[in-house]
């Protein structure tokens, strides 16, 4: 009683299994039609060359992305026993994002998390699309040729806006591999077409079953925000503070201008101290098992420079 009943004959199933025995989001999952009156399982697939409908949206479309990549759009086609591909099953990819600049679609198996991924990376100026290992935030790398198996792909700049286009195997050897069903991509584009450091960037579930897109949280968003508090505090009012103490320095009596701001200096090395901690923790935990935890910088080190600065300050004699 309350419950959906099963009937001998015609009946809907679903299957799903997890990434861990943790239960949470399902790896993968399928409806079944099963005739249990027949026996005569159904397991719906997409038609040959079907563009999968993302959004829920009949016959395909294309997807506005949200959070991060807002303002760029993806769209998604299975071509199932692709001849292009020796009779394998292919996505085909269009991504378009505002402005001119590189731009990259990856794909995850560690819940979003860009180090330990891959990607499609387009470099407009030299027009090569290419598949990259993302082995860290600091560094990352191109495939062994003989994995740069790509099917016409390109990326064109035109009217402010970069297309990268690709049409990739869904399953290849010692690659992540793309499911029709549930998968977790990253998009990612630059403020220029020199690959470096992502100006935007966001992950997003998508189901290349059924369709939908949702947005996938890798970011350890309180540490960064304590982060950024704790710097913005350190540098943008107890720094100037202490500068403004030894500009007015005749209107203290004695030495009581020295103490305050050296008082305030010795609080810029903490907080500094503090945000650095923070950004580092965060990393580590945004960065999987065994994995580099380095990041894209010209100096990984700014911050020594600033509490250099401040400790000298603290040191001063007081005049």
């Amino acid at each position: 009683p309350g419950e959906i009943p099963i009937i001998i004959g015609p009946n809907t199933f679903l299957g799903a299994y997890g990434s861990s025995n943790v239960l949470g989001y399902h790896a993968a999952r399928l409806p079944i039609e099963l005739d249990l009156l027949n026996g005569n399982p159904e397991l719906p697939s997409p038609p040959d060359g079907a563009t999968i409908p993302p959004g829920g949206q009949a016959g395909g479309g294309v997807v506005a992305l949200q959070g991060g990549l807002a303002g760029a759009t993806l769209d998604v086609t299975i071509n199932q026993a692709d001849a292009r591909a020796g009779g394998q099953d292919t996505i085909t990819i269009i991504y378009e994002v505002p402005g001119e600049a590189w731009a990259g679609i990856g794909f995850s198996n560690n819940g979003g998390l860009m180090v330990g991924s891959e990607a499609v990376i387009g470099q407009p100026d030299e027009g090569v699309v290419q598949k990259w290992i993302l082995s860290s935030k600091q560094g990352i790398e191109p495939m062994a040729d003989a994995q740069q198996t790509l099917i016409e792909p390109s990326i064109v700049q035109q009217g402010g806006i970069t297309t990268l286009q690709f049409t990739k195997i869904l399953e290849e050897p010692g690659e992540i591999p793309i499911i029709v069903g549930p998968n977790t991509f990253l998009g990612a584009y630059g403020s220029s077409n020199a690959v470096g450091y992502h100006s935007r960037r966001e992950s997003f579930a998508i189901d290349l079953l059924s369709g939908g897109v949702e947005g996938v949280d890798s970011r350890e968003k309180s540490l960064w925000q304590a982060h950024g508090w704790f710097a913005a505090i350190a540098w943008g009012f107890l720094s100037p503070m202490a500068i403004g103490v030894a500009l007015v320095r005749k209107l203290f009596k004695g030495g009581l201008w020295f103490k305050i701001h050296q008082a305030l200096n010795i609080s810029v090395v903490l907080f500094t101290i503090i945000a650095f901690g923070l950004a580092v923790a965060a990393i580590s935990k945004e960065t999987p098992s065994g994995a580099s935890a380095n990041h894209f910088s010209s100096d990984p080190f700014p911050h020594r420079k600033f509490s250099i600065e401040s400790i000298l300050n603290c040191s001063r004699p007081a005049v």
